[in-house]
């Protein structure tokens, strides 16, 4: 990612997060951690009119966790319990402008294809986030998601967060029949990925 496009996406970051008041004001007006810069992370970009709008970040965690994640270092026990030696695809970081808060629900399947893009491209067996309760139902319906942690304040932010995840083995074919759209190619959308 380049210099530009990271500052878009850790600018968009804090908007999102501030507005939230899951952050706290700091003077740089960025939002950015330690997983930003890794080779198994990337940061997927959706863009409306050629104005950045939402973000999201997928980390690849291995399955003999040589490469980890953010929600790796929240919860390992929880993941460990669940995943064992299996690879993880996770999704953290996942903010969209405040001025376009009410996006259209495609607009969100396109950044959780991009998601799933990163899991079929490493194999990973389960796909994991976190997020705030008021939204784990939504994630239960569209991605077949079940809680597999209690509610902790995520690293970074100040609020309460609980780690979802699913078997992508066996419930992937599922969540796609669901929504097919999680299928699109790379050229249908207007999403761009940035290692």
């Amino acid at each position: 990612m380049d210099g530009k496009t990271r500052e878009i996406v850790y600018s968009l970051r804090y908007s999102a997060y501030l507005d939230a008041e899951a952050i706290e004001p700091n003077d740089s007006g960025l939002f950015e951690d330690e997983f930003d810069n890794q080779p198994n992370c990337i940061n997927h970009l959706l863009t409306r009119n050629g104005v950045t709008v939402a973000a999201i970040r997928s980390c690849y965690v291995s399955a003999d966790r040589q490469t980890r994640s953010l929600g790796y270092l929240n919860y390992s026990e929880e993941i460990e319990r669940v995943c064992a030696s299996n690879s993880i695809v996770e999704s953290n970081r996942f903010v969209v402008e405040p001025e376009f808060d009410r996006l259209p629900l495609e607009a969100y399947i396109l950044l959780f294809a991009a998601i799933l893009e990163h899991r079929n491209t490493t194999g990973a067996r389960f796909v994991m986030t976190a997020v705030r309760p008021k939204h784990i139902g939504l994630y239960k319906r569209l991605l077949n998601f079940s809680p597999w942690s209690p509610e902790r304040v995520y690293p970074g932010l100040k609020v309460p967060m609980v780690l979802l995840g699913g078997d992508y083995h066996t419930d992937g074919e599922t969540v796609i029949s669901n929504i097919p759209k999680l299928l699109v190619s790379r050229e249908e959308r207007d999403v761009h990925a940035e290692a």
